[in-house]
């Protein structure tokens, strides 16, 4: 009563008798987990047992290990639902998506985008899971100068090994800035009929455009004003 078993596989066989200097040779097979993945290797052991003539039991066992070839990885893909832009205060909503891209579980997945504040755990990826998030930017006026948002993320991971993996994505607005001023002059009293009379002109610059306006100048040689304003 010779009996070969193998807990991993499931094997239990027994055979009545085992002649000296013969063999029995057995195939079993086995299906990886993604357990077995994470944890880099499969080990495993058979027992063989079995009875002499003299009722002396003999128990031998033996292994063998697979080993994994771990391969962590990490996706990001960053989109925002405008293009463009051309208003202070526009919102801009960016959505990240995140894949685990390699064949080990990952863990303390973290995404961050610097320019939203967005910083958040979304904790464990298998291999092929993915997870969306959506966050969003309010426009200022320095980015309508600028001329476009520029807006990178970031997102990492640790595989069962403590290995970190990372990916980056970036999404880019454009602005459409359009420059213009207006000018604009009144005069008080709008009549005259003596010399020496004083007429008081008004005169205002308006931005009309959407983008700052630098060394803006008003002048007006009847009078000999020129007065310039740094911004506007």
């Amino acid at each position: 009563a010779v009996t070969i078993s193998d807990p991993l596989t499931g094997l239990s066989q027994t055979f009545s008798t085992l002649l000296p200097g013969n063999t029995v040779t057995l195939n079993e097979q086995y299906t990886v987990t993604q357990q077995d993945l994470d944890g880099g290797s499969v080990v495993n052991t058979a027992t063989a047992t079995g009875e002499d003539p003299n009722q002396v039991q003999l128990q031998r066992t033996a292994s063998a290990t697979a080993t994994a070839l771990q391969n962590p990885g990490i996706g990001l893909i960053k989109v925002s639902d405008k293009k463009e832009y051309s208003q202070l205060g526009e919102v801009i909503t960016y959505t990240l998506t995140v894949e685990n891209t390699g064949n080990e579980t990952l863990d303390n997945v973290t995404v961050t985008d610097p320019l939203t504040g967005l910083n958040q755990n979304v904790g464990t990826l298998s291999p092929g899971q993915n997870t969306t998030l959506t966050t969003t930017y309010t426009v200022t006026q320095q980015d309508i100068d600028r001329g476009k948002i520029d807006n990178i993320g970031t997102v990492t991971g640790e595989d069962p090994n403590q290995t970190t993996v990372t990916a980056t994505a970036q999404a880019v607005s454009t602005a459409v800035q359009t420059s213009d001023l207006i000018l604009t002059k009144t005069v008080t009293p709008s009549t005259y009929d003596q010399v020496g009379d004083v007429l008081t002109y008004t005169l205002s610059a308006t931005n009309s455009g959407n983008v700052t306006l630098t060394a803006v100048t008003i002048s007006d040689p009847l009078t000999g004003l020129s007065q310039t304003f740094s911004t506007l």
